[in-house]
């Protein structure tokens, strides 16, 4: 049986990428902006983006975007198929492929071809488990692409009901007064809605015998999503024959790396993302999974490295300050550990669980005051304990479970799951 060591890959907004590549929205006669952003510009406006305090939640527009976001997950969460098809405008979708070259053939109806992607879309982001379902985000960065303000891209925060972050960005264009998305991009891996879709249509029409592994490979992240990470690692491995293109074989590397880092087979992880990088270098969330690894090997000047390097890609978060106070904790230097644990907590406390469990394990006994200023204030108690406990329990390490369960006490006294982990801490004392 496999033991997982730090999970932090169950995240439903994973899913995103592949369900939106095979289906559609309502329609608009508005044409997109299309730009010609180098690998560079696009780089430094992420880091800006995500950098510090928010740049622009979009001025007079702001109330307008914010309300689209918060009218997406309700519609999905209320199986609302009308509202979501008019939140997202594929004729624009649609117009922004031409634009960008990237279907294989002239499309002979345009109209019949949207109307069945309209129809595929809807019940798949309504999904429980499959679907778009975010607890809330954050608008990090509003830029307008015209003059006339009626078109925006959008740097945002999403977190899901796990706590668990994905910062993307968003095309959205004002039709009627309202905003609506027409492509999205999750940053993390720099995949774009409208770039897999082209991918996608090219494998049909080539009728590429990849394609017919391609429903194992969503059934893969499926199982991600649902926690199932041991199941989801077989069929990753599985697929290694499979003669995916480029861009789906490095995702299939990228969460074959992430789920072996899970089950702490870092040397392993540290391997298939050596691969996943030479396929696609444009993978910021690799840089994350090697610090883990390196992190779990005790290497902590290239946890340290691959850390920066994440962080030049996609900012300071609590993702690179937990690794980075991990690595600065391995390394003897206490102060610049509790430094980067501090300051993942205050980029988000409600979140920021592995940071919280670095000042567990680096501040003296004298000190630990403030763990329950911390703690109280991360998401869904009950859930943490677990995440926390389960942890520790693989790492063997007591001495930290022990302060785990008197931080969790204090708030949560009658938590039912107490008593499991106190008989834990008993197996390994």
């Amino acid at each position: 049986m496999l033991v997982s060591m730090k999970p932090k890959t169950s995240n439903n907004l994973f899913l995103v990428l592949f369900l939106w590549a095979f289906a559609g929205f309502a329609c608009s006669n508005d044409e997109p902006t299309i730009e010609d952003e180098t690998k560079e510009q696009k780089q430094k406006e992420v880091v800006e983006s995500f950098s510090g305090d928010s740049i622009s939640d979009g001025g007079e527009h702001a109330a307008g975007i914010r309300r689209f976001f918060d009218d997406f997950p309700k519609a999905t969460s209320n199986n609302d198929y009308a509202k979501v098809n008019e939140l997202f405008d594929m004729r624009m979708a649609f117009k922004l492929l031409e634009k960008r070259d990237l279907l294989p053939e002239k499309v002979p109806d345009e109209d019949q071809f949207i109307s069945i992607m309209k129809a595929a879309m809807a019940p798949r982001m309504c999904d429980p488990v499959q679907g778009v379902h975010y607890q809330r985000y954050e608008i990090r960065n509003v830029r307008f692409l015209r003059e006339d303000k009626k078109e925006a891209l959008v740097y945002l925060r999403m977190w899901d009901a796990d706590q668990i972050q994905l910062k993307m960005r968003w095309w959205l264009h004002n039709h009627d007064n309202r905003w609506k998305a027409y492509d999205y991009e999750a940053l993390e891996m720099s995949m774009r809605f409208s770039t897999m879709f082209g991918v996608g249509a090219k494998m049909a029409k080539e009728k590429h015998p990849a394609i017919h592994q391609f429903p194992k490979l969503m059934e893969g992240i499926q199982l991600v999503a649902q926690g199932d990470t041991e199941s989801a690692l077989a069929v990753f491995e599985n697929l290694e024959n499979a003669g995916f293109p480029p861009v789906l074989e490095s995702l299939r590397l990228l969460a074959l790396s992430a789920c072996l880092s899970d089950f702490g087979e870092f040397r392993r992880s540290v391997s298939i993302a050596d691969k996943a990088l030479a396929l696609n270098p444009d993978m910021p969330t690799l840089h994350h999974i090697y610090a883990v690894n390196y992190n779990g090997l005790g290497e902590y000047e290239q946890a340290l490295e691959h850390a920066n390097k994440y962080a030049s890609q996609l900012g300071k978060d609590g993702d690179y300050y937990g690794e980075a106070g991990d690595a600065f904790a391995g390394l003897g230097k206490k102060a610049q550990a509790l430094r980067a644990y501090r300051n993942g907590i205050a980029d988000d406390p409600s979140s920021a669980s592995f940071c919280v469990l670095g000042l567990m394990k680096t501040l003296p006994a004298e000190e630990r005051k403030e763990l329950r200023f911390h703690y109280e204030r991360l998401a869904n108690l009950e859930d943490r304990l677990i995440e926390l406990g389960e942890y520790l329990f693989a790492q063997e390490d007591a001495d930290t479970l022990r302060v785990l369960l008197e931080v969790h006490r204090h708030f949560r006294p009658n938590d039912e799951n107490l008593e499991y982990y106190v008989d834990a801490l008993g197996e390994l004392e």
